[in-house]
């Protein structure tokens, strides 16, 4: 094991054993060889130059004599400039009195100090303002012209010198205050029509099974129609068989009413609409019938028993549950191509026959993003999805005319309808807009349906879609749309259309 400074050991090396090949080598290897005795010297001493001070050190080595490009000292010197940043004051050595040991380097003639003895500020500039140091700026310029003799290594290592510029973070842009939009309560609801004429009440709900919905609750829907004093009870995905439906009847506390049933025969335990009234309908229609512009009904809209349409002395009323497109949108074809088209038919069918029509169910599409919670996240969602809401708009709002009674209602209120059971949406207000009063647009007040119209010919029917067709001449008018926020059973809410004559 040697003895000796690392700086003998260094100077003793390879470079010192072999002969130069210029005298310009020569020289440089005995600057070096100094250079570090220099540096040996100063570490015993606890004042060894760093930074700036080495980059000058640098520069006397190479106004002694300039590297060739493939010795690489240079560069590593450059490296080892880098690396060895000022001690922070305070600590041991001299450092504790930077004032002293710069005026002591400037009588020693340090050329590591700008003028007046000042200290340059560290190499890396962070949070600085100080100027760069003069020899450091003199270094790299004899680096990058070449008269160091370094070439594209030069320009490297003065890259390595030279402070790194830290770009101030951009300050976060302060975007205008969103107002949040108005939200439906109970509150908004009208007070009840003024006695004495005529109100016909119409009450919807998506019960999620009838039979489990009872047993949990057995005044379920008659204590609700006592509380509301409805005419008609409209359910939806009540997920009965025909074998089923006398009992069930039964045990609903609607006594005297008439009930009617579309049950699913393709799935058991599946889908399934009805319609419940005060007092018997001029006629009813289950399933959409030929009336849906083909011979024959298609087998796939009959088997799954979704719709069930009464006819009153004022209005067609429909209860419907269209499907699903499901999970992968695996039916958002068939929902599109096929039911969509049959149902719009199906209803213009029924207005041709005199009588305005008042649509109602769950329609399985949120329309528009105030319709839904969460609109970007949902974009591929069923019931979501571009086809889906463009078909709603244009087939059901446009080609038939029919006015989204609620929308009309309150256009910028946000109420939902539908809340997964899971992750407590309903109690922190996350959920859809999937649940619909649609009726003729004869039904509508005169004001209400001249913004609903426009609204419809400006935005569902801007892809060319026929005009509404004529309004049906009728006196019954709608007095208010609501929802039932209070009332549980389903992860759907019920919800109620009120209409009430008009004076002559």
């Amino acid at each position: 094991m040697g003895t000796g400074s690392p700086g003998a050991r260094r100077a003793s090396g390879p470079a010192a054993s072999q002969s130069p090949k210029s005298p310009k080598k020569a020289d440089f290897v005995a600057v070096a060889a100094a250079t570090a005795g220099a540096t040996d010297g100063a570490n015993a001493a606890g004042a060894a130059p760093h930074g700036p001070e080495l980059a000058a050190t640098v520069q006397a080595t190479m106004e002694a004599g300039a590297m060739s490009s493939d010795d690489g000292g240079l560069l590593r010197a450059a490296k080892r400039a880098r690396k060895e940043r000022p001690a922070m004051a305070g600590k041991a050595g001299d450092s504790a009195n930077p004032t002293a040991a710069a005026e002591a380097e400037v009588e020693a003639g340090n050329p590591a100090l700008g003028p007046g003895g000042a200290k340059s500020s560290p190499v890396r500039a962070r949070k600085s303002r100080s100027k760069p140091n003069t020899a450091m700026v003199a270094a790299e310029g004899d680096l990058e012209d070449g008269s160091g003799g370094g070439g594209e290594e030069g320009a490297e290592a003065a890259a390595l010198l030279r402070p790194r510029e830290v770009k101030p973070k951009a300050k976060a842009k302060r975007g205008q205050k969103v107002e949040p939009l108005p939200q439906y309560t109970a509150a908004l609801r009208k007070p009840p029509p003024p006695e004495g004429g005529p109100v016909l009440k119409i009450l919807s709900w998506n019960v999620a099974g009838l039979r489990a919905l009872l047993k949990k609750q057995p005044d379920a829907i008659s204590s609700l129609v006592e509380r509301e004093g409805v005419e008609v009870v409209c359910l939806q995905e009540h997920k009965l068989q025909d074998s089923h439906t006398a009992e069930v009847a039964g045990t609903m506390g609607l006594k005297g009413w008439y009930h009617h049933w579309a049950c699913s025969t393709g799935k058991l335990g599946y889908s399934g609409v009805s319609v419940h009234t005060r007092t018997k309908p001029l006629s009813v229609v289950v399933g959409l019938g030929a009336c849906a512009g083909s011979l024959e009904p298609d087998p796939e809209h009959e088997l799954e028993g979704r719709v069930v349409t009464v006819e009153l002395p004022s209005a067609h009323v429909v209860s419907v549950y269209v499907p699903n497109s499901g999970e992968g949108l695996k039916r958002l074809d068939y929902r599109i191509n096929r039911w969509d088209g049959a149902f719009a038919k199906y209803i213009k069918g029924l207005e041709a026959r005199g009588k305005p029509v008042i649509v109602t169910g769950d329609l399985n599409c949120a329309h528009h993003e105030i319709d839904i919670h969460a609109p970007k996240t949902n974009l591929r969602s069923a019931g979501f999805t571009v086809e889906e809401r463009e078909s709603f708009g244009r087939l059901l709002l446009g080609e038939v005319g029919l006015v989204d009674t609620f929308r009309a209602l309150f256009p910028g209120t946000v109420a939902y309808t539908y809340f997964t059971r899971r992750f407590n949406c309903r109690a922190q207000n996350k959920g859809w807009r999937l649940d619909y009063f649609l009726t003729s647009g004869a039904l509508m007040p005169s004001a209400s349906t001249a913004a609903a119209g426009e609204a419809v010919s400006h935005a569902d029917t801007a892809d060319g879609a026929e005009a509404a067709p004529p309004i049906l001449s009728t006196s019954w008018r709608v007095y208010d749309s609501w929802i039932l926020q209070d009332v549980y059973g389903s992860d759907h809410l019920p919800l109620g259309l009120t209409l009430i004559q008009a004076a002559a």
